[in-house]
């Protein structure tokens, strides 16, 4: 600020500053006030100014110099809700894909020009897939797709809407797209099998997928093709599961060489199938191929080894871990969790594991962790420790996400710790343990309390049920298997064969023979 009004400058001085701030502020007081017609265009500099152009990574007209030029993708991110990206996609997208440019008014004096590339255009596609607006995405691949179409999409267009139709819920369209892409003349590369992949779940739908795609497509897989293949029959249960094995050989037998991505969906098939030694045994062939050990083989071996029950092995691995300062994530701890739950005599072995990980700075537990616990102390029949556990949980001393300003927090400010809460698996697993009908009665009565609270709510199932009626058997209380029963009824549940089974248990422990006929 330049108090005298000369265009020499000057050092600004303690008297220079507070004048300079004194003719600021009487200079604000004496502005008018914004009118209707200064707000709509301070509205449309948000789309139609030069720093807008020059700051948008996907601007069309950069290079130009053009600064009355709007993109598209910037518009669409400026969108919050769902409804407003359909309502832009409707009034804006399609017609500039009919007419190459379209004229977007934004405000009285003032317009601005859309113009879409064929490189824009996959990137809308992308964007309008990841914020799950999959009618908005094929309306506009459709409309990209006529003849009269000034911007005729192509192969990559196809490829990321067949992706993001794979993540989605709607994974059976992804084979129509297929079709129109044979329609249009557009061959299918190797992205588009690897994302067709990603939406089958199973080694049966696997193979009929690839015997489809190599009868009527000539599909050439390469190593991508068979790991996409491959994580996708790791997806199934059991000897579902077991095909992965057949791709891996055939893949072996064309000459392809496997990567690490190929070993670790390998391992998760076997995980599927409760094959502990040959996990272990792919587990050192990848590392004799010169692939050092990752989170995900560490996962997929102690996740097998916990399945099969086996303690000493999982325990081991860990300790390897720690050896190898490898990192160890909340599946990992989850993973040792799992089969502690397995084993008696581990509650508080699976208690000091649960503080540990409270005092990890970056993997925090989740509500898997919590239940893991609580199975480990329902396994050995530690019902204080347990109810201690819950009682924790429900005054949220456990947080499921760090709040530490890593990068990837500074660039997703909304990410926050998460409170965990217990749910109904949490509170099943102590209604199994409970020491008395009484203690069962309370819990249950708490769980039906809960809906009152906005937050947390937790409504009581058949198996809490079925585990409190359990109780009763084991303390030959009658009369508070017929409350339970009642209470059943009061909150509309149907009893099942679990629950009938329990209730007759409990009922002949009692010597009640007639009830448990009726």
């Amino acid at each position: 600020a330049r108090v005298d009004g000369s265009d020499k400058s000057f050092k600004t001085n303690k008297s220079s500053g507070r004048s300079a701030t004194k003719l600021s502020h009487s200079k604000s007081r004496m502005e008018p006030k914004m009118t209707l017609e200064n707000q709509e265009n301070v509205c449309a500099k948000r789309y139609s100014s030069p720093t807008v152009s020059k700051r948008s990574k996907f601007s069309s007209n950069r290079n130009n110099g053009s600064s009355n030029n709007v993109s598209i993708m910037y518009l669409l991110k400026k969108s919050r809700t769902k409804r407003e990206i359909e309502v832009l996609v409707d009034e804006i997208i399609i017609p500039s894909l009919s007419n190459g440019l379209s004229n977007l008014k934004v405000s009285k004096n003032e317009s601005s020009n859309i113009d879409i590339s064929s490189k824009q255009l996959t990137q809308v596609i992308d964007y309008l897939g990841t914020r799950s607006c999959i009618s908005s995405m094929l309306k506009v691949l459709r409309q990209a797709s006529r003849k009269d179409c000034v911007i005729l999409c192509g192969i990559h267009s196809f490829n990321a809407a067949i992706l993001q139709l794979a993540k989605s819920d709607q994974k059976v369209r992804v084979i129509s797209l297929l079709k129109e892409m044979k329609l249009f003349r557009l061959n299918p590369n190797s992205y588009t099998f690897t994302a067709l992949f990603l939406a089958v779940d199973g080694g049966s739908e696997a193979s009929s997928l690839w015997k489809s795609l190599t009868s009527d497509y000539s599909m050439h897989p390469n190593i991508h093709i068979y790991n996409a293949v491959i994580r996708s029959c790791s997806r199934g249960h059991g000897k579902d599961a077991q095909a992965g094995f057949f791709f891996f050989y055939n893949m072996r037998d064309a000459g392809i060489v496997p990567t690490k991505e190929t070993y670790i969906s390998l391992m998760n098939c076997c995980v599927k199938m409760k094959q502990k030694n040959v996990v272990l045994s792919l587990m050192d062939e990848m590392q004799r191929s010169g692939f050092p050990p990752s989170e995900g083989s560490w996962g997929a071996a102690l996740s097998a080894c916990a399945a099969d029950g086996d303690i000493t092995s999982t325990l081991s691995l860990f300790k390897k871990m720690k050896e190898m300062k490898a990192f160890i994530n909340t599946r990992h701890y989850n993973a040792l969790l799992t089969g502690m739950s397995k084993n008696s005599g581990q509650d508080k072995n699976a208690l000091k594991i649960l503080e540990e990980i409270c005092c990890q700075p970056v993997t925090r537990p989740d509500i898997v962790t919590l239940n893991s616990v609580l199975a480990s102390c329902a396994k050995s029949l530690n019902y204080d420790d347990a109810r201690l556990l819950l009682e924790r949980m429900c005054r949220g001393e456990f947080v499921a996400q760090s709040n530490l300003k890593t990068p990837k927090n500074n660039k997703h400010p909304h990410s926050q710790s998460l409170t965990i809460l217990p749910d109904v698996i949490s509170y099943n697993i102590v209604l199994s343990v409970c020491p008395d009908p009484i203690s069962a009665f309370n819990l249950l009565q708490e769980m039906r309390m809960s809906r009152r609270k906005r937050v947390g709510v937790v409504t009581p199932t058949a198996v809490s049920y079925t585990n409190a009626l359990s109780v009763c058997r084991a303390a030959k209380d009658f009369d508070m298997a017929k409350e339970f029963m009642a209470l059943s009824k009061a909150d509309g549940l149907k009893p099942n064969v679990f629950m009938y089974s329990a209730f007759i248990w409990a009922s002949a422990s009692c010597h009640q023979y007639q009830v448990t006929v009726e």
